[in-house]
């Protein structure tokens, strides 16, 4: 996936400090990480991140 599709990125383990959230942070893009276990499998899946709150709406909102 390509940077102008990727709107954020949601990790089930991490810190503010993990690889991922110093990428995105580098590249601009809102990330929640270590959200813990995730309800269902949301790979390839849409939904809205709100990074403000760290919460992760699956679907259409």
């Amino acid at each position: 996936m390509g940077k102008a599709r990727l709107k954020a990125v949601v990790t089930a383990k991490g810190s503010s400090c993990s690889h991922m959230a110093i990428l995105a942070k580098n590249l601009g893009i809102p990330a929640i990480v270590g959200v813990g276990t995730f309800p269902e499998n949301i790979d390839g899946k849409q939904g809205t991140a709100d990074t403000g709150a760290g919460k992760l709406f699956i679907g259409q909102v």
